[in-house]
């Protein structure tokens, strides 16, 4: 008797424990993943906090940067934005770039408008160095 008991807890007890090794490798696979999405964003801040160090040392305007650190796509950094914005559309071969390309400099334009909207600093005017006046000598 105490065999057929002892047999049937085995039995009920096995897919038990098989389920719970499952849940273990699932556990497991869950933990990995939340592992790779940390590295992920950890290295996607990195790219924004570069984009956004590159940016003020440009252009000393700590929102705009801001703007530009989180609406430019992640892989472009301030440098190949400014190389998208700075050309003409003739001058970038737009006609010949690939949809994703395309697409890449459509919303890097789009990103430029949105953060300039929110420029803080005016822009800097040009000035021309002035020639020395000298005071006419008194007769």
């Amino acid at each position: 008797m105490r065999r057929a008991l002892f047999f049937l807890l085995v039995l009920f007890l096995a897919p038990v424990n098989a389920q719970t090794l499952d849940e273990q490798e699932r556990a497991n696979q869950l933990r990995q993943i939340e592992k790779l999405k940390q590295d992920v964003f950890a290295k996607a801040d990195g790219m924004v906090l570069a984009k956004k160090s590159q940016c003020l040392a440009a252009i000393a305007d700590e929102v705009v940067c801001e703007c530009f650190g989180h609406q430019l796509p992640v892989i472009v950094n301030f440098v190949q934005y400014v190389a998208i914005v700075s050309k003409t559309k003739d001058e970038l071969e737009y006609d010949k770039l690939k949809p994703a390309d395309k697409m890449m400099v459509d919303y890097v334009r789009k990103a430029r408008d949105a953060c300039v909207s929110k420029r803080t600093v005016a822009p800097a005017r040009p000035t021309l160095p002035r020639s020395p006046t000298v005071a006419p000598k008194a007769p």
